[in-house]
C-alpha cells in the first residue's frame, strides 16, 4: 500500500500537528490518517488499522512487535526469526530470546525478509528482499532515515523505525517507541497495558530498594553486543543495577574508559575482582567465558564474589537486541539476591511468571530455563569454577 498523504483540516488542525501532537489529519471510508513520531525522530503520516502485510527487520524489531502486534499480519521474517530457516551455526543458538521462544510456530514457514542477526544487519537493508514481499508496513531497526526512505521507496510501504534509549525497557525513548507504534497498529490499549504495567514496577522497585541499606557492590559479566562476548564485557550504566539499587563496581573506576556496554581490559579487571561483594553473569556470556577459562584456570582468582560464593546467573540481557521482559525479570531476581533480609516477603517467582503473561501472554519460565543457551537461568553458583568445570567436562 502507498503511503497515504496527510491533509490539513483547518487552522487548528494544523497548529496542532506543527506542535507534534498525534493527532487525525484525514479520514478515509473506515480509517483516520495521523501523524506520529518513529523512533529516529521521523514525522510519518500513518492509518492505524489499515496495515494488513507487515514484515519485521534488524535487531529488535519482531520482537517489539511481538509485544504489541497481532502476529497474523506478518509476511515474512528474517532467517533468525524463522526456525525454518536456522541451523546449528545461526546466530544465539539456545540462548533465549522470549520473543522467539513463544511464538517460533507462528514465524516458521515464513517468506524470507533477509538473513538477519549481526552479519545480516552489517550487510545492509534486504531491499531485494522486502520487494518480494510487498508489505504494507515495515516495522525496522535499521537506524538512520537513508535507511528508511531507500525502504519507502523501493516498496511503497510506510516504515516505522525502532530505537531504544540507553536503559532499555525503563527508558522513556523507549517507551514512547512502544506508545508511537501502538498507535500505528491501532493497538493503543495493548501498548499502553504494557506500559503501565512497567510504571508499576518501577514504582514497585522504587519502594522495594528503600527498605535495603548499605548498597551492594557487583559487577555484570558478559553481557553481549553484536554477538555473544565473554567476561570482561560489562555495561557501565547497567539498567537492572540502577533500578535494584545496587553499586555498579565500574564506576569511578580510573582504568574503564567508555560509557554503556564496554569491553574491559585484563588489567582493570584484576583491579576490580578485590571489590566485587557479588558477581552476576549474563548467561549469554557464559559460552566464550568457558574458552577463556579452558585457556587460563586463573581467571577468577582474586575475585571477591567467587571466593565468597556470590556469583549469579542472570537470563540474557541482550540477544539480537535486548530482551525487555528478561530486563525487568532479571531486575528483580538481583534486588532479592543482592538484598535477601528486605525481599524476604517478597514473591520473586510469582512476579517472574507474571512479566512473561504481560509482555508474551504465556509463562514462559521453564521454557527458557532449559534453553541450552541460558545455562539453567537463574541460580546462585556457590563454587563458581567447580561449576565451569563441569560444564566443560559435559
Amino acid at each position: 500500500m502507498k503511503k497515504q498523504a496527510i491533509l490539513v483540516l483547518g487552522l487548528a488542525t494544523f497548529a496542532l500537528v506543527a506542535c507534534g501532537e498525534n493527532t487525525p489529519a484525514s479520514t478515509n471510508a473506515t480509517h483516520t490518517t495521523i501523524t506520529v513520531t518513529d523512533g529516529i525522530g521521523r514525522t510519518l503520516n500513518v492509518t492505524p488499522g489499515s496495515y494488513k502485510k507487515i514484515a519485521c527487520v534488524g535487531a529488535g524489531a519482531l520482537r517489539t512487535y511481538s509485544y504489541i502486534g497481532d502476529l497474523d499480519l506478518l509476511c515474512g521474517v528474517e532467517d533468525i526469526d524463522n526456525p525454518a530457516a536456522r541451523t546449528s551455526s545461526s546466530p544465539f543458538g539456545g540462548v533465549g530470546r522470549p520473543y522467539y521462544d513463544a511464538f517460533q510456530e507462528k514465524f516458521r514457514g515464513l517468506p524470507f525478509a533477509g538473513k538477519g542477526g549481526p552479519m545480516g544487519m552489517q550487510a545492509g537493508v534486504p531491499l531485494t528482499e522486502l520487494t518480494a514481499l510487498q508489505p504494507d508496513l515495515i516495522v525496522s531497526d535499521y537506524e538512520t532515515a537513508d535507511d528508511a526512505v531507500k525502504m519507502e521507496e523501493a516498496t511503497g510501504a510506510v516504515v516505522f523505525t525502532v530505537k531504544f534509549g540507553p536503559q532499555a525497557i525503563f527508558d522513556s525513548k523507549t517507551k514512547a517507541v512502544y506508545r508511537a507504534l501502538g498507535q500505528v497498529l491501532d493497538r493503543n490499549e495493548r501498548a499502553e497495558e504494557l506500559l503501565n504495567y512497567v510504571s508499576a514496577c518501577e514504582t514497585e522497585l522504587a519502594t522495594l530498594t528503600k527498605t535495603a541499606t548499605d548498597p551492594v557492590t557487583a559487577y555484570v559479566a558478559g553481557v553481549g553486543n553484536w554477538g555473544q562476548k565473554d567476561y570482561l564485557a560489562t555495561h557501565t550504566k547497567y539498567p537492572s543495577f540502577v533500578k535494584a539499587g545496587v553499586h555498579n563496581v565500574v564506576e569511578g573506576e580510573s582504568l574503564i574508559t567508555g560509557q554503556g556496554q564496554i569491553d574491559i581490559s585484563s588489567e582493570a579487571w584484576a583491579t576490580l575482582g578485590p571489590k566485587m561483594e557479588k558477581l552476576y553473569f549474563d548467561a549469554a556470556g557464559i559460552k566464550k567465558t568457558l574458552a577463556e577459562y579452558q585457556n587460563d584456570k586463573t581467571i577468577f582468582n582474586g575475585v571477591k564474589a567467587v571466593q565468597d560464593g556470590e556469583v549469579y546467573v542472570l537470563l540474557p540481557y541482550n540477544a539480537y537486541y535486548t530482551n525487555m521482559e528478561f530486563a525487568l525479570i532479571d531486575t528483580y531476581y538481583i534486588f532479592k539476591t543482592a538484598y535477601p533480609e528486605a525481599s524476604v516477603s517478597f514473591d520473586f517467582e510469582a512476579k517472574e511468571k507474571e512479566i512473561y503473561q504481560k509482555f508474551l501472554g504465556k509463562d514462559m519460565t521453564e521454557v527458557e530455563a532449559n534453553m541450552p543457551g541460558n545455562y539453567g537461568g537463574l541460580q546462585k553458583v556457590s563454587n563458581w569454577t567447580d561449576w565451569l568445570d563441569a560444564k566443560l567436562a559435559a
